[in-house]
């Protein structure tokens, strides 16, 4: 059994050598269950994966793995997502075959840009959980206070700035290089509440929790060596809740639990484009850019992702703003002959 070491994070981080190798393309399953009160487990998710990861870039692609719970009812052939500087794109391939009938061609591609650098564990593709194992020194390498972002957690709102918690890192003690072994997230005595408007409060949590908690781990359980590296092989995040007559903090219970297992994981010179070129035919969906009226700001890909300031986006916004004219000049008229 290999030695390990507990580090408690305050403001002190021991970086990762991921600079010393060129791209780690790792490929395996990923599956999400959840736990009933009585501990009996229900399967929810299960997904083929293939991954690439570049120092802090990567790129990663899930599939319904074919047979598995639920693979009929998903649209999908495929779904991506991966990061440039400041953004997140996320990529759907719609089955046609799954899609509701069209008189005319139906669009089957799709890209959604938002801000961001780190992906959550989102209950339709488990990407985070694909990517810590991996990246981890992307997100535990910025923090300087002690405390981490909800990055575990299957709810993107809860993933901010001013959310934060205590946590602990065990590292394997008999690598070279750190390698992560284990994360603990700790609860602090209180759920936090999102409004309609996006703040955030605090409700306290009931005795023996209000002295706070485990709510989520995560834990390599298994390594392998490539390339004169030690890299995981099989991880798991596990969450957990409070529960009726606990008479401590420590008694909690199984709420949900993924796994990621890789089948295989290589070291290769591979070139990772630019998430910002996607080639056509696909709809491209902006988060980053002010709505179209009531829906989000979008366009016909001619090659690649726009810039927030590229004048192509102007001409989008002076093209859509002469149409609303157009249509309030309409509807005046109409409401002129009614008269």
């Amino acid at each position: 059994m290999s030695r390990s070491f507990i580090l408690l994070f305050c403001g002190i981080f021991i970086p990762w050598q991921a600079s010393v190798f060129a791209t780690l393309q790792v490929s395996g399953k990923v599956s999400y269950a959840v736990f009933d009160k009585s501990g009996e487990r229900r399967q929810l998710a299960n997904r083929t994966f293939r991954a690439t990861f570049d120092g802090c870039r990567w790129r990663i692609r899930t599939e319904v793995e074919p047979g598995s719970f639920g693979s009929s009812n998903s649209p999908f052939v495929y779904m991506e997502i991966a990061n440039g500087a400041d953004s997140l794109f996320v990529t759907r391939e719609f089955d046609e075959n799954k899609l509701p009938p069209a008189d005319s061609p139906v669009m089957t591609k799709s890209v959604t840009v938002s801000w961001g650098k780190t992906p959550y564990v989102d209950p339709e593709q488990l990407t985070g959980a694909i990517w810590f194992p991996y990246a981890w020194e992307c997100e535990l390498g910025t923090i300087t206070n002690g405390r981490i972002r909800n990055i575990f957690s299957m709810n993107d709102s809860l993933v901010r700035d001013d959310i934060t918690f205590p946590f602990s890192v065990r590292y394997l003690s008999n690598s070279a290089a750190p390698v992560i072994q284990e994360v603990v997230i700790r609860n602090e005595g209180f759920w936090h509440v999102i409004s309609p408007e996006g703040k955030a409060s605090h409700r306290p949590a009931k005795a023996p929790y209000s002295a706070g908690f485990v709510q989520s781990k995560f834990t390599a359980l298994e390594f392998t060596n490539v390339a004169e590296l030690v890299v995981p092989r099989r991880s798991q995040i596990q969450y957990f809740m409070t529960k009726a007559g606990a008479i401590t903090n420590t008694d909690t219970r199984l709420l949900g639990q993924v796994d990621v297992v890789a089948s295989s994981i290589t070291v290769t010179n591979f070139f990772l484009a630019p998430p910002e070129l996607v080639k056509p035919p696909a709809m491209i969906y902006d988060k980053r850019l002010r709505r179209l009226g009531e829906e989000d700001f979008s366009y016909l890909s001619k090659g690649l992702v726009y810039e927030t300031n590229s004048p192509e986006v102007e001409r989008i916004y002076r093209k859509f703003d002469e149409i609303e004219i157009l249509k309030a000049q309409a509807a005046e008229k109409a409401r002129a002959k009614e008269k």
